[in-house]
């Protein structure tokens, strides 16, 4: 069996269908959507996707956990990490991000010391028109970096812009649980199929 491990927050988890903790419907995740299209390729058909999203986590305590879970997980068989964090730290005003794209940079970084691919994604619309656009920054900023990095086991899913509306400026309604910032369960479908998309570019044209 292959399997992929999500590391992240609240989006990662599922809120406010599921949580690993507590169970809920596996179906407001956006990996178990992921998972029935990897199944439909013979190289995944065996697959387990791992789901360590801890609601509330910032960058920085995602960084730290990405630490503990190469050291205490046995990454055999593991072919891909999906990182996707970083809106906690916002506490409804703009801040300096360079932290936050330093910490998810850094968790990166780490997975790949291990020989293991990334895929690292631009944090979910959320906020104050302020705040998106730091946000928006980040989609475009977060690639240059990684291009910089020079490491070909990092990879980019730009989430922001696949759940932004341009025209309302926030998260694209269809999407929308309710609060403005996390997905329902169709928000958790589109995102596991295009995230299992990209995974099959990745993995498969090797």
């Amino acid at each position: 069996m292959i399997r992929i491990i999500t590391i992240g927050d609240s989006l990662t988890a599922g809120y406010p269908g599921f949580d690993p903790r507590s169970q809920g419907d596996i179906e407001s995740t956006y990996q178990y959507w992921a998972k029935k299209e990897f199944k439909k390729s013979s190289k995944f058909s065996d697959v387990e996707i791992l789901n360590h999203g801890l609601l509330g986590d910032s960058s920085q305590g995602i960084y730290s956990r990405s630490l503990n879970i190469l050291k205490t997980i046995d990454l055999e068989n593991v072919i891909l990490i999906i990182i996707n964090g970083g809106g906690n730290d916002w506490d409804n005003e703009p801040i300096d991000y360079s932290k936050t794209l330093e910490n998810l940079l850094k968790s990166a970084k780490e997975v790949t010391e291990k020989g293991i691919p990334v895929l690292l994604t631009s944090i979910s619309p959320f906020g104050s028109p302020s705040i998106l656009k730091q946000l928006k920054s980040i989609a475009f900023e977060l690639p240059v970096l990684i291009d910089k990095e020079n490491n070909d086991k990092i990879f980019f899913y730009d989430w922001f812009n696949h759940l932004y509306d341009e025209n309302t400026k926030s998260l694209k309604k269809k999407y929308d649980s309710g609060d403005g910032e996390h997905l329902n369960k169709a928000g958790n479908k589109y995102l596991g199929y295009s995230i299992a998309e990209k995974v099959n570019r990745i993995i498969l044209d090797k």
